[in-house]
């Protein structure tokens, strides 16, 4: 973490990553396009190389246009570009999108005996991923999926 700081021309006494990624995106300016949240949509996928790298879900809108800064800034973090880089079609990543969730579905998930917070804690592993689900009173809070 230290290295990435330096590297980063960063300086803050807690080292705080999150306050990091802040500050390169300032530092950055305009470099990213201008991006919101979609009405309606209560996660985000981040798709390289035509794979579902990282999806996250929220249990409501509310609480995924709250963390959608982060995360958009984040994926925009990891953006490559390039003459053999190519966009994935819209039809293509919903599919993909899809094709994950149901991974999930099928995926076990192993409840955290030793969690302290509020609700259930699991971690999900699938032949194709792992990630976390996080519930309240049997109600989706957040899921975090990562491809292996």
């Amino acid at each position: 973490m230290n290295k990435k700081i330096r590297e980063n021309g960063f300086q803050d006494k807690t080292e705080s990553y999150s306050e990091m990624i802040s500050y390169c995106m300032v530092k950055e300016g305009d470099k990213y396009p201008q991006c919101e949240p979609e009405k309606g949509c209560n996660g985000l996928a981040v798709i390289y190389d035509s794979k579902v790298v990282c999806l996250d879900l929220f249990g409501t809108e509310e609480v995924y246009t709250h963390y959608f800064p982060k995360l958009r800034d984040s994926a925009f973090r990891m953006d490559r570009t390039g003459k053999d880089i190519f966009p994935v079609e819209i039809n293509e990543a919903y599919y993909k999108v899809l094709d994950t969730l149901d991974n999930y579905e099928t995926a076990k998930k192993h409840p955290e005996t030793g969690y302290s917070g509020a609700g259930s804690f699991s971690v999900v592993e699938g032949s194709d991923l792992v990630g976390f689900s996080l519930n309240i009173e049997g109600q989706l809070v957040h899921n975090v999926l990562f491809s292996k």
